[in-house]
This record gives structure tokens, C-alpha cells and sequence, in this order.
């Protein structure tokens, strides 16, 4: 990243002891570090084995007072916050972290994956609840990390941002531990296609990053998988091929060239004669080099439509027809018919017998 002119600030990790601090602090370029703070009482009696939270309490300040001291910048990592006493214990806490540093980075830590998106709900599950509630006591700087255990990894991550957080943990494809955390590829989308102010961000990269994690990290990333699946710009049914011939806003949301895909319109069951005239004249392209323009009720067209409609009533086929398939139905009908016979082929109309 730096060779590419890209200048990324690495940033610590630490359990809440003054020696991986140190060991932070022998790093040469690191200013700031992170101080992992387990909050719920599942992980302060049975993970850590303590004997309560007044204890932890301890561990916590002193582990951050021993950072402030020794010059860095910190951020307090509030571990499974949706299983802890948030107004017992949670926020106490954090009013005394940030009376020890005012620019503590406060991050909520939905290790289970158990916020929700909504006001209004019971403590400690709404993440908007939480967020107001810790800009009220004065935190200057929220960050979310969100796990995806109930799938809403990517959801919270923008909700944390709607009401007040200014950063958030993502990964690449989800990637993470059990079912992984919000997904990177997901809110930068929405923001840059969404949010005014986030047009710089270049997204063209994302379909190819995410083919390389497939081909070289051995990902497999579903067709149909949101922002950089293989499918997401395919159509194949004749009422939403129709609509993306005529204007490809019809369904879909955003252009493929954001995120560095294509369009891709297939022929299958429900495909209609205007998709399959496209395709058609598409093939025409490539075989004879040239460009081509034929009729949609041209009785060659008719013909094709009728043997690909009878695999899948007949034959019971499922898969969609592969361009070299339909390749071979276009010389069949066009090329070993003379495609030079009659001019009226290029001008749109039908060959007559």
C-alpha cells in the first residue's frame, strides 16, 4: 500500500495489561492502540475468571491510564456490549474513560451479533439507542464492529453511522470469524450511491478483488451474492430483459461500471424474442464481423425461439443457453441459410421463401 502511494496508519492491539502495551509501545510508527475491554458478565466472570466487574473496572482504567501516560492514542474496545448492563456498568465506564482520555475512540463491539437496527427496543439490543446514548455522555469518536451471527452485520454498521458513529470495522466479502462481520464491498456502495459526500470513493476494483479472493485466497463468492456476485447484472426474464433494452434503470439500481462489472442479458425459460433478437444480432457480430440488424418477427428468430423453448418444456433443461450454443443455433438458421441471399436481411425484414 505504500508503494502505491497510499499512506494506511497501523494501529495497536491490546489485551488491558501494561505489558502488550509495551510491546505496542517498542513499535516503531505506532501512536495509537486499541485496549480490549470485555463488558458483559458471560466473558467478566467465565472468559477472564474475575470476580466481578469491579475488578474489570480496574483492570480496564489502569491498563488506559498506563497508554494516556506513555503518549498514545487509544480506543476502548467494548466487548459483547449487547449482553451487558449498559446503564449498571457499560456507561459508568465510559464516562471514566473519557475523563482519563477526552479523545478515546469508543467502540461497541456487537461480538454475537445481537443488535438490532431499531429505536425504542429493550437494552442493551438497539444500536441507535446506544449511539445517542454515548454521544449524551460526551464521546467524541463511536466506531462499530459488528458482527453478522443474525445477518445484520452490514445494516448496523450504517445505522451506527446514521445516528452519530464516525467509523466503523469491515471486511472484505464479510470476512471474519463464525459468520463474519459487516461486509466493506456493502456500505461503501451505499454510501458513495446513497449519501452525498462520498462520490470520491472509486469502486471499480470490487468485482475483480473479489474474483481474485476467489481464485487465490479460495473464497467462493455466491452468483447472486450482493455488490460483486457474477449474476447480479444478469437478466434472463422477458419482462426485465425488455425493460433493461429499453433503459437499464428499469432494474437496476446502480450502473455495473461503479463496481467494475457488466450487463449480462441470458436466455433461458422465460426469455423473450426482444432479449433473443439482441443476442442474436450480438452473434451475428462476432461471426461475420460486421454489424447486423434483424427483424424480431423474422421467421429464422421464430424458429430458434421455438427450439430453445422446446428444451427446457420437452427436455426439461434448467440451465440457461450458453452464447456458443446460440453461436451454433445462428449459423444454423443464418449463416447455412446465406445470410447474403437478400439484402432485406440487414434492413430488418424476413427472407421470403
Amino acid at each position: 500500500m505504500l508503494d502505491m502511494g497510499c499512506n494506511p496508519e497501523v494501529t495497536g492491539w491490546s489485551r488491558a495489561n501494561t505489558n502488550d502495551i509495551d510491546l505496542v509501545l517498542e513499535m516503531d510508527g505506532i501512536r495509537e492502540t486499541g485496549i480490549l475491554m470485555s463488558i458483559s458478565d458471560p466473558h467478566i466472570l467465565i472468559k477472564m475468571g474475575l470476580p466481578g466487574r469491579e475488578a474489570a473496572r480496574e483492570m480496564y482504567l489502569d491498563a488506559l491510564q498506563y497508554a494516556v501516560d506513555h503518549g498514545l492514542r487509544t480506543r476502548a474496545h467494548l466487548e459483547d456490549i449487547t449482553r451487558a448492563d449498559l446503564e449498571g456498568f457499560v456507561y459508568p465506564l465510559v464516562r471514566e474513560i473519557i475523563d482519563i482520555d477526552r479523545d478515546c475512540t469508543i467502540r461497541i463491539c456487537d461480538t454475537l451479533g445481537y443488535g438490532l437496527p431499531f429505536e425504542g427496543m429493550n437494552d442493551p439490543y438497539s444500536i441507535p439507542n446506544m449511539v445517542r446514548r454515548l454521544r449524551e455522555i460526551g464521546v467524541k469518536n463511536i466506531e462499530t464492529h459488528i458482527h453478522d451471527d443474525f445477518g445484520f452485520g452490514t445494516v448496523n454498521s450504517i445505522v451506527g453511522y446514521w445516528y452519530g458513529a464516525n467509523w466503523s470495522n469491515l471486511t472484505f466479502l464479510g470476512i471474519g470469524e463464525r459468520a463474519g462481520n459487516a461486509e466493506l464491498e456493502k456500505v461503501l456502495l451505499f454510501l458513495k450511491t446513497r449519501v452525498e459526500g462520498f462520490e470520491k470513493y472509486d469502486l471499480s476494483c470490487l468485482t475483480e478483488f473479489a474474483q481474485f479472493m476467489e481464485e487465490h485466497v479460495g473464497i467462493r463468492v455466491p452468483r447472486n451474492k450482493a455488490v460483486v456476485g457474477r449474476n447480479i447484472f444478469s437478466h434472463e426474464s422477458g419482462i426485465h430483459t425488455a425493460g433493461v433494452i429499453k433503459n437499464p434503470f428499469t432494474y437496476e439500481p446502480y450502473p455495473p461500471e461503479i463496481v467494475g462489472a457488466s450487463r449480462s442479458l441470458m436466455i433461458g425459460p422465460t426469455s423473450g424474442r426482444e432479449v433473443l433478437k439482441i443476442k442474436v444480432e450480438e452473434a451475428l457480430r462476432d461471426l461475420i464481423d460486421m454489424d447486423v440488424t434483424i427483424n424480431k418477427d423474422d421467421w429464422r428468430l421464430n424458429l430458434i425461439h421455438s427450439e430453445i423453448k422446446r428444451l427446457y418444456d420437452e427436455e426439461k433443461r434448467r440451465s440457461c443457453i450458453s452464447d456458443e450454443e446460440l453461436k451454433a443455433y445462428v449459423e444454423k438458421y443464418f449463416l447455412f441459410e446465406s445470410i447474403f441471399e437478400d439484402e432485406s436481411h440487414t434492413s430488418g425484414e424476413p427472407i421470403s421463401d
